[in-house]
């Protein structure tokens, strides 16, 4: 009735795919929707737009943990400074230490104690602030959990840009709800067709072959070719 939907996607980052979606009206709260969806055994990269005391306690009672960015307005009593390893400064880490969050005592009654990891951002003056319920991995890889977040945000440029879902061909819940089953479904069929995590560059590929740019065989060869590519590159650098 507002004229505006909003789809909340849980996307798994490192098979490079969704797994889950609702289809809401637009003033509908993200928070609420991620509390109403929690799994177990899950590590949730969020930004700073879902940090909730509510929502963190609620991943912990989940038996789940979180990577989230913290707010500047976030109150954090420092209860413990973590040393720092090569490989952490190597990483950007500034600092580690195990805090407790919020400014009253009853205030994150569900939230225990917890890590503040400070990363150096390559071009920004200000550092970036994580809190993380992780305990036990080191702050290197932390900071590497929420560097993967930004496959969120390429798979959202994607599936807005690429699947023209700026304009839905339908105004009613289900219709959306179908055209965005449609969307998905062919993402997971590029994942199942190139054998490995879609990357940005095979999701272009897939959009030259479905607006009939180009044929389906000469886009899978450029692909595997690409990803090869790419795969030997890594190899060079390990083994250098």
């Amino acid at each position: 009735t507002n004229g505006n939907v909003r789809a909340h996607v849980h996307f798994d980052i490192l098979r490079g795919v969704p797994e889950h979606f609702t289809l809401t009206g637009g003033q509908i709260s993200e928070g609420g929707q991620l509390k109403a969806g929690l799994k177990p055994e899950h590590c949730y990269v969020l930004d700073r737009g879902f940090q909730s005391y509510d929502l963190l306690g609620e991943i912990i009672q989940a038996n789940s943990d979180f990577v989230v960015r913290l707010r500047k307005s976030a109150v954090c009593t420092v209860l413990e400074a973590r040393p720092l390893t090569a490989a952490d400064l190597h990483a950007g880490v500034g600092s580690d230490t195990r805090v407790r969050i919020g400014w009253r005592e009853d205030q994150s009654p569900a939230l225990p104690m917890l890590r503040r990891i400070e990363v150096r951002v390559e071009g920004k003056d200000e550092p970036l602030v994580l809190l993380t319920s992780c305990l036990d991995l080191p702050a290197e890889l932390i900071a590497l959990i929420y560097q993967h977040r930004w496959q969120i945000e390429l798979f959202f440029r994607w599936l807005k840009c690429m699947a023209h879902l700026e304009h839905f061909f339908s105004e009613s819940p289900e219709g959306m709800t179908l055209q965005l089953y449609v969307t998905l479904i062919a993402t997971l069929l590029i994942a199942i067709e190139t054998g490995a995590r879609p990357s940005v560059y095979d999701f272009s590929l897939m959009s030259f072959a479905m607006s009939g740019q180009a044929p389906l065989e000469e886009v899978l060869l450029v692909a595997a070719k690409r990803r090869a590519e790419r795969e030997r590159a890594a190899r060079r650098r390990r083994e250098k």
